[in-house]
């Protein structure tokens, strides 16, 4: 008996380039597959991410040093070919004006968006973005450790509460 030749082969370089192109990130950390923003996600994306695991992870490469799969947090400097280059320094007036940003960015969004009148989740959800942010602030020294430019992550926080809105005024969970 032959096999159908109308299924599709799952190639898991396009399913991560069409993730990348909506913004949504994957890190390998051995055979686990870490996704932000997940709320970014649909259903059908964790559905595919569940069921081809395994190639996924066989496509991301797995990085050691920073866990970003080769990716670094600044970026390459021309004529440099080295893969990793020199953090930043942390800079504790940026990050607080940050946060500051984050927190202004929820109350315009309660008093335009919601038109002072949010949803019970937006508020649920603004205040843990806004308790992750405080947590990255308290714990940079330990992000950094991990890989992570805690000033990156602030600057995400904004983008994944901006998403929140617009998903609870359209109506998509």
């Amino acid at each position: 008996m032959v096999a159908s030749t109308s299924e599709q082969v799952f190639d898991p370089q396009n399913f991560l380039l069409g993730l990348k192109g909506r913004g949504i990130q994957l890190e390998r950390e051995g055979d686990k597959l870490h996704v932000w923003p997940a709320i970014l996600l649909t259903a059908r994306d964790r559905e595919t991410i569940r069921g081809h695991k395994s190639l996924i992870l066989q496509t991301l490469p797995q990085n050691d040093k920073n866990g970003k799969n080769d990716e670094t947090t600044n970026p390459p400097v021309p004529g440099n070919n080295a893969k990793t280059q020199v953090r930043n320094p942390w800079d504790q007036a940026a990050a607080e004006q940050l946060l500051a940003d984050l927190r202004a960015t929820v109350r315009r969004l309660k008093r335009e968006d919601f038109r002072g009148c949010p949803p019970a989740i937006f508020e649920v959800l603004a205040a843990n973005t806004l308790g992750i942010a405080k947590d990255y602030l308290r714990d940079h020294e330990l992000e950094a450790a991990r890989g992570w430019d805690v000033l990156d992550l602030l600057q995400e926080q904004k983008q994944v509460l901006l998403e929140i809105a617009e998903r609870l005024k359209t109506g998509v969970t």
